[in-house]
Parts: C-alpha cells; sequence; structure tokens
C-alpha cells in the first residue's frame, strides 16, 4: 500500500512512499499503487531539467504508460535515478523508504522520484492525492 511518510531530516517534508520492493524480479510484488505511484512521480520528474537530459539520445524521455503493471521503461528509469543519485547500489530495485536516506548521504531511490518531481511541480507534488489522474484505490492510500 502506497503511502505519505513523513521525514525529520533531508530537504523533503515528507515522500510519497511505495509498500513493497519494486523490481524485475519474481520476489518482488509490484503492487499495482505502488507502480501507479512510482510512474505519476516519473511522469512529473522527466520535466525536470536534471532528468530531461540524463543520457537519453536526441532528448527521448520514454514515458511510462499510465497503468500499474511492471515495465521496462519504468525499470530503465529506477537504474537511471540510481545513477543520476549516485547510489552505492545501481541495480533496478525500489525499496520502501524507512526514512529520507538507507545510509549517510544515499536517499532511497524513492527518494530521488519525489525530489526530482517536487522540483518540477512541488504544488502538483504536494497535493498528489487530489490529482484528477491518480485512482481511487491509490488516492485512498495516499491519504490515510
Amino acid at each position: 500500500m502506497a503511502a505519505r511518510l513523513p521525514l525529520m531530516s533531508g530537504t523533503l517534508p515528507f515522500l510519497w512512499n511505495i509498500s513493497a520492493r519494486v523490481g524485475p524480479s519474481s520476489d518482488c510484488p509490484n503492487g499495482s499503487t505502488d507502480i501507479e505511484l512510482m510512474k505519476l512521480l516519473l511522469i512529473m520528474a522527466q520535466g525536470h531539467p536534471q532528468v530531461s537530459k540524463f543520457g537519453i539520445a536526441n532528448g527521448n524521455q520514454l514515458p511510462p504508460p499510465r497503468d500499474t503493471q511492471y515495465d521496462a521503461i519504468l525499470g530503465f528509469w529506477i537504474f537511471r535515478f540510481q545513477q543520476l543519485g549516485k547510489m552505492p547500489v545501481v541495480d533496478g530495485f525500489a525499496s520502501p523508504a524507512r526514512g529520507a536516506t538507507f545510509a549517510p548521504g544515499s536517499p532511497w531511490v524513492i527518494g530521488w522520484f519525489n525530489h526530482f518531481a517536487r522540483e518540477t511541480d512541488p504544488e502538483l507534488w504536494n497535493n498528489l492525492p487530489n490529482n484528477t489522474t491518480v485512482s481511487p484505490a491509490l488516492k485512498a492510500e495516499l491519504t490515510r
């Protein structure tokens, strides 16, 4: 179940968090609302200058489809956000955040999705559950 995670440190007051691991292996639940949340944050983050120019030839963005299925496009972007964040582990998996960082100076990859989405559109990011593109299921989880 996706949720809002209050933070006591870092640059974000909270982050929109996934409930379980997201990735390509069979041990990843890839919950529908977790996937929807990551794709919504990714679509927002793709408007950020640092993300829009990050290693994609000819400016192609590889936008994810607006659905709740894990796919290669989301996997690619998880991997790229890990690279962009210079994370110590670049494995293409996203884990639920347990705070601002998982190690000193190392934000969770879901934190990077939130960081760039918030910098691109702070108002939309802050009021994400009220966005008309959010499914009723995700909205219910984010407003608990």
